[in-house]
């Protein structure tokens, strides 16, 4: 057997395993688990993702922060792909390659069958991992789902990780990847007028950052950015990271090791690490930007919507308050992440006039 088949295998008896978990009657879990908490604003956590995580907690799961960068990425790919929306058939799936600062880096295009005789539009991809694990396989169920379901082509993105590749490294090579789509829009049957930047915590970051670097370098600004719970400060601690910052998948032992790993002896308060704190958001283009209830990362992503929303950018908002950091790749598990990427997906697609 082939490792794909091998992980694809992995992946579908760990997703058919948890999925029979979760859907245990709420009586028995509620005897076993105990009733879901609520967070400080009074949400309940949904009761499928509670049991979920109670069931990994009594798995005694290694926490990744305690394991080498190459071990905590197989067992993250894994996970993803275990717990990730089933595939989705598209109309075409490419692996190709473009040029990077250093390297040529992967790249993994989505063509959802076409709806109409016009372009599509598009939406460059970046995975999240803390800038240190995550690649294109991690994330393939989601960018199939954000294909089919926003109605646009979908280039992911496999920059490179830290430790090896330490900050800025990842920023030179997505800013790289944008422009590169941009550039050969002709060639990849996009419409070269509705490019967007997509990405998910660490990778929300850095579709954030693209939108600053290419206003900085007089560029052509992405039509759209798509930040889901985006980590956006680096400077500052807030609320949600004390809150949530153990038992809800994403724990600040976690992001402190990510944080060290990627930002080396970097400056927190430069923008490219901390984009809540650029200067010119009022020149950044339209965004959504999603939050979890449960999320250590919920308030600092309120806090960039906020402040984008103050500097006169339009903003749409959306918080799925009984869910967790991570729920896109939860959706072949738990209801209600999956609900939560159709949502996400369709009023993407909406934008983008798709």
């Amino acid at each position: 057997m082939k490792p794909a088949e091998a992980n694809s295998l992995i992946g579908r008896t760990m997703r058919q395993s948890m999925r029979r978990a979760v859907r245990m009657p709420a009586a028995l879990a509620r005897g076993l688990f105990g009733a879901p908490v609520r967070n400080d604003r009074g949400a309940p956590l949904d009761l499928q993702t509670h049991i979920m995580l109670k069931i990994i907690e009594a798995g005694g799961t290694p926490r990744l922060e305690e394991l080498g960068a190459e071990q905590a990425r197989t067992i993250f790919r894994r996970t993803n792909q275990g717990f990730d929306i089933t595939s989705r058939p598209m109309h075409a799936v490419d692996e190709r390659s473009c040029p990077g600062p250093d390297c040529a880096l992967p790249v993994r295009i989505y063509r959802p069958h076409p709806t109409s005789a016009r372009r599509p539009a598009a939406c460059v991809f970046y995975h999240g991992g803390g800038f240190v694990i995550g690649c294109l396989d991690s994330y393939d169920g989601f960018c199939r789902a954000l294909a089919e379901r926003a109605g646009c082509v979908v280039i992911s993105v496999d920059y490179r990780l830290a430790p090896e590749h330490v900050f800025p490294a990842a920023v030179h090579d997505c800013v790289a990847a944008f422009r590169w789509v941009r550039e050969h829009a002709d060639a990849l049957d996009i419409d070269p007028e509705r490019i967007a930047v997509a990405g998910d915590s660490a990778g929300a970051n850095l579709a954030a950052v693209v939108c600053q670097q290419q206003f900085i370098d007089q560029q052509t600004a992405p039509f759209y950015q798509l930040l889901i719970y985006p980590k956006v400060d680096s400077s500052a601690a807030y609320l949600s990271h004390e809150l949530f910052g153990e038992g809800f998948f994403l724990t600040r032992a976690l992001i402190t090791w990510f944080s060290s790993t990627y930002m080396a002896d970097a400056d927190a308060f430069d923008p490219r690490l901390s984009p809540l704190l650029f200067k010119e958001l009022h020149a950044l283009p339209p965004a959504m930007i999603i939050t979890a209830g449960f999320d250590p990362l919920r308030d600092e992503g309120e806090a960039y919507a906020k402040r984008l929303t103050s500097a006169g950018v339009a903003v749409s908002h959306r918080s799925f308050d009984e869910l967790i950091h991570g729920f896109i790749s939860l959706g072949g598990v738990i209801d209600a992440a999956q609900r939560a990427v159709d949502d996400i997906a369709v009023e993407f697609g909406r934008a983008l006039g798709a």
